[in-house]
């Protein structure tokens, strides 16, 4: 086969690979805050950075993350928090988080949602992150 076909076919058959890769993706399905929560079965808050309690940042951290059909956290974004040691601390945790397995129709699906953390210094300088007050 000449160079020219041999590149062409390569070509097809990656853009064959690609469209049907496409069609195999997992639905993603929106939940709010309660419910991303309560499929949870692996949950873990983080430590207060150190760095973060010396600079006495506190105020409300906010990630958006996305678990697979099997439970298994794919990604977490930052989109809010005091600074970014604070947020690095969420992510990490939440990337340890699980979640119960999730389906339609008995296809797995993936589930996107935000979570909220509050992360404050108390009386005596401690810093800790906490849920918020309805999710405790």
């Amino acid at each position: 086969m000449s160079r020219p076909y041999l590149s062409l076919l390569l070509l097809l058959i990656c853009f064959l690979s690609c469209v049907l890769a496409a069609g195999q993706t997992a639905k993603v399905v929106d939940v709010d805050e309660a419910g991303i929560r309560r499929s949870a079965s692996k949950k873990i808050l983080p430590a207060f950075p150190e760095g973060s309690r010396k600079r006495r940042s506190q105020g409300v951290a906010v990630v958006r993350l996305q678990y697979d059909g099997n439970g298994t956290v794919v990604s977490v974004d930052v989109l809010e928090a005091p600074d970014s040691e604070i947020g690095g601390a969420i992510t990490n945790a939440v990337r340890n988080w699980t979640f119960k397995p999730s389906s339609i129709r008995g296809e797995p699906v993936n589930i996107r949602g935000k979570l909220t953390f509050y992360c404050v210094i108390d009386s005596k300088g401690i810093g800790r992150v906490q849920n918020p007050k309805q999710f405790r």
